[in-house]
């Protein structure tokens, strides 16, 4: 189902679940569909978020009228944060068969991948080779918000992950598996690998105490309870075991042996050693094939900066900027010395899913925040007061400076414009030549690489 431009050819579609309409871009991502807030005769299709509840009026008025239901979900590359955490997703998917959860039944993913052979040709296949190894390169999840693993949890030898899932999670059930499967994969591999280190990850739902997990015997394995980066994860295991987590998706993206104890969309094609057959697939496929049908023809994606369609590449590309991004400005923020103008777009500037930011009139207590916090102060350089400096001299732990940046705004800071762009300097600041700064230090000891002085000579040509 390929997204068009066209409005003439646009599919009627009813809209089955009101919350589904406050999905960030959904009329970017769905331009082939004329969206309807409720049923009627010229409507040829209901649309609905997967198979949760809230489309279940959907799914029978299209039974009963014989249209399709159209199943939306989020895509394998989406964010940084959740949903519910207000991070609007970069990808889609849009299913007019099943949804790529449910193994009960084909789904236009399962299609896709059964039919590889007829339109994923060479080029294509290059394409998601190359997807893949940028995937892996980049270490870019599906949400991103995870952590650093701790070493400490790693002992020397074999190890293997077991992923565990939230209690009544939907692809459990729909994925052909049960209670019973977390109990028979993790006795499977204390039988079949009793020299490993059995890590077994918990769901961060699960660590957070919001919901349960299904892995119940947690003797002699080690627990990682926290949110950590896959990435980290996977590199420092041998082979993964899970049910019909994601988790085993991106596994197999780096190459990594994956036991199945359920039938997510990635089984069954030969890639995956099964406990369960769905009785459809059974056809061997490559992972290249495998992921062109789940990264490129499947999913649909927007550029959240440009509120565009793009492809996969591109929206890979804006997904690494905003996970590095958030990384960059993660944690606790204690800002001092700037005016109440200042602050909305400051805000705006420094706004991380992983970083929270209180403003301060008194330094003293900002510090004390940046202390407590294990954060870092902030302050606005053209500010400076010897308050400020007496309570950064005090503070041991990072400083930070603002700055309006270079390319700032269409009007000044004294009309109340807000800035488009800052500068942050841990070390100085950069109109001041009588001591260090980190542009000074950049231009110093960068290194740049033939990609970063093209995008720089670019940049220049289109500022000139």
């Amino acid at each position: 189902m390929t997204p068009t431009s066209d409005i003439a050819a646009k599919t009627p579609a009813w809209v089955c679940a009101p919350g589904v309409l406050k999905v960030p871009f959904l009329d970017v991502f769905l331009n082939d569909y004329d969206l309807r807030r409720l049923p009627g005769d010229q409507v040829q299709a209901a649309l609905g978020w997967g198979l949760k509840p809230t489309a279940a009026a959907g799914r029978r008025w299209a039974e009963a009228n014989a249209r399709p239901y159209v199943a939306l979900e989020d895509g394998f590359l989406r964010s940084v944060g959740l949903g519910e955490a207000g991070a609007a997703s970069l990808s889609l998917i849009v299913d007019d068969l099943g949804v790529y959860y449910d193994a009960t039944r084909p789904s236009r993913l399962e299609q896709l991948i059964q039919t590889a052979d007829g339109w994923c040709d060479a080029a294509l296949t290059a394409r998601a080779r190359a997807l893949i190894d940028r995937i892996v390169a980049s270490g870019v999840s599906k949400t991103n918000m995870g952590g650093p693993l701790d070493p400490g949890l790693l002992r020397p030898g074999r190890r293997v992950l077991i992923v565990d899932q939230t209690f009544g999670d939907a692809s459990i059930g729909y994925g052909l598996a049960t209670q019973d499967s977390f109990d028979a994969m993790v006795a499977a591999a204390r039988r079949d690998e009793p020299e490993a280190q059995l890590i077994v990850k918990r769901h961060p739902a699960v660590a957070a105490g919001r919901k349960r997990g299904c892995v119940t015997d947690l003797s002699g394995v080690t627990l990682v309870d926290a949110d950590v980066r896959p990435a980290d994860l996977l590199a420092a295991v041998d082979a993964v075991y899970c049910v019909t987590s994601a988790l085993g998706f991106e596994a197999l993206l780096r190459g990594l042996p994956v036991r199945c104890f359920g039938a997510p969309f990635y089984s069954g094609w030969g890639l995956t050693t099964d406990a369960v057959d769905t009785g459809r697939r059974g056809v061997g496929r490559s992972l290249e094939q495998v992921a062109a049908a789940a990264l490129i023809a499947y999913s649909r994606y927007v550029d959240p900066v440009t509120g565009e369609l793009c492809e996969a590449e591109q929206a890979l590309e804006r997904l690494i900027c905003l996970r590095d991004r958030a990384d960059r400005l993660a944690g606790n923020w204690a800002a001092v010395g700037f005016a109440p103008a200042k602050r909305p777009p400051v805000r705006r500037l420094l706004n991380s899913p992983k970083a929270r930011m209180r403003y301060f009139m008194s330094p003293s207590r900002a510090a004390a925040h940046a202390a407590a916090t294990n954060g870092r102060l902030i302050w606005w350089a053209g500010k400076e007061s010897e308050a400020v400096r007496r309570a950064a001299a005090t503070f041991n732990g990072p400083t930070v400076r603002m700055e309006d940046g270079f390319i700032r705004s269409r009007g000044l800071g004294s009309d109340f414009v807000g800035a488009l762009s800052v500068a942050l300097d841990d070390q100085g600041v950069y109109y001041d030549p009588s001591r260090p700064s980190r542009l000074e230090t950049l231009i110093q000891t960068t290194d740049a690489t033939p990609e970063q002085l093209a995008r720089a000579a670019a940049l220049r040509t289109r500022i000139v």
